[in-house]
């Protein structure tokens, strides 16, 4: 079953010395193909594997998204607004634009967003809608 990838997972699974990185790392392999990342998490994955970690594992992040082993999911004009509005409309959990294009992602595909919450690291079979 295809799921949209929030950032914590794909750091898990990059990051050997993270609590959750086998878990996070089996989850990564199993859904292959059907993992989906939206652009945003790439530049936000990007930017925080680089800060802790250096360049090699985000390298390797892209070389795989390059090579077609999970999807990309660029944002249209639709979902890129409705990830504003979702990100208006729960203001008050300061989710910010990356986790607002998770959901949009998620609310456009009909597919569930694998992410975080603090230490709690879950598949979702839930989304917000859109505005």
């Amino acid at each position: 079953m295809a799921v949209v990838a929030d950032s914590a997972p794909l750091i898990a699974a990059a990051n050997r010395g993270d609590d959750f990185h086998r878990l996070a790392l089996s989850l990564v392999m199993a859904a292959g193909r059907d993992l989906i990342i939206p652009d945003p998490v790439v530049v936000e994955v990007d930017w925080m594997i680089r800060e802790r970690g250096g360049p090699e594992p985000v390298r390797r992040l892209l070389n795989a998204l390059v090579a077609g082993a999970y999807q990309r999911a660029t944002l249209s004009p639709s979902v890129f607004a409705a990830a504003c509005a979702i990100d208006r409309t729960y203001a008050d959990l300061d989710l910010g634009f990356v986790d607002a294009s998770v959901m949009a992602v998620a609310a456009a595909t009909s597919r569930p967003p694998a992410s975080q919450t603090g230490t709690e690291r879950t598949t979702s079979t839930r989304t917000v809608g859109g505005p």
